[in-house]
């Protein structure tokens, strides 16, 4: 059965591509997403993403959601990733992940 057809038939439909390795392999495209952001009382941030293993992103932060900083580029070695950020100042910090 091609792999366009299973794909279809889940609600939403998954976004399945081909890969370079083969045609008709599956690509993983789902897109990251925050499951825990806890900030402590130092200051320091602790965050909890999830994403397609392999993929690779980078983690921004802003002050103001005008413009954002480079924190760090992130590759998922698998599909939890798990980080800290101690930004320079206490003040409210704003994260994203983006393609790079």
């Amino acid at each position: 059965m091609p792999w366009e057809s299973v794909a279809s038939a889940f609600t939403p439909a998954l976004a399945i591509t081909p890969s370079g390795h083969g045609p008709r392999a599956p690509v993983n495209r789902l897109a990251p997403r925050f499951d825990g952001l806890v900030r402590e009382s130092n200051g320091t941030v602790r965050l909890s993403l999830s994403g397609a293993t392999g993929s690779a992103y980078a983690l921004q932060s802003s002050t103001n959601l005008t413009q954002w900083n480079l924190v760090t580029n992130l590759t998922f070695a698998t599909s939890i990733l798990n980080l800290t950020n101690a930004p320079s100042a206490v003040t409210p910090q704003f994260y994203r992940v983006v393609a790079p």
